[in-house]
């Protein structure tokens, strides 16, 4: 999802009349936010797959490349509360990243926290782990994880 989209999205509804059916603009941006709209003000956001962990990943990888100091190791992290992270997806979104990589300064490792998981993919090597978080973000935030 692009920022300025959703951005827009949100100015739109706030200075949208309440109560009132949405203009077509306000769907036309729902439509590119990946909102449906159902009947009367009922908005469901479907969730994005993990492919779209891409995208994000070329632009950063691109900014790297355009003039960081080199430190001879680099690592991303990504994370996202719209997209998924299904077993499925593992496999060939590490493949995707692996091609991507390929520049003179690339990324080692890439974190990606997403429906309630947290993989690590190894791109120098090609693997993957992933781990559970579900749950855990709540009891850090709520403090209750600290011993």
């Amino acid at each position: 999802m692009n920022g300025e989209t959703f951005e827009r999205l949100v100015t739109e509804i706030a200075m949208s009349q309440p109560y009132q059916v949405p203009s077509d603009r306000i769907l036309e941006l729902c439509a590119k936010c990946g909102i449906e709209y159902h009947a009367w003000q009922t908005f469901v956001i479907n969730p994005l797959p993990a492919a779209g962990f891409i995208e994000p990943f070329r632009k950063k990888l691109k900014k790297l490349n355009a003039g960081y100091a080199f430190l001879g190791h680099y690592d991303l992290f990504l994370y996202s509360d719209r997209h998924t992270l299904e077993n499925h997806e593992l496999e060939p979104l590490l493949e995707a990243l692996c091609e991507e990589n390929k520049a003179p300064i690339s990324y080692h490792y890439v974190y990606i926290d997403a429906s309630g998981k947290l993989a690590c993919f190894d791109l120098a090597h090609g693997t993957y782990e992933v781990q559970y978080t579900k749950g855990l973000r709540e009891k850090l935030i709520s403090g209750s994880a600290v011993e």
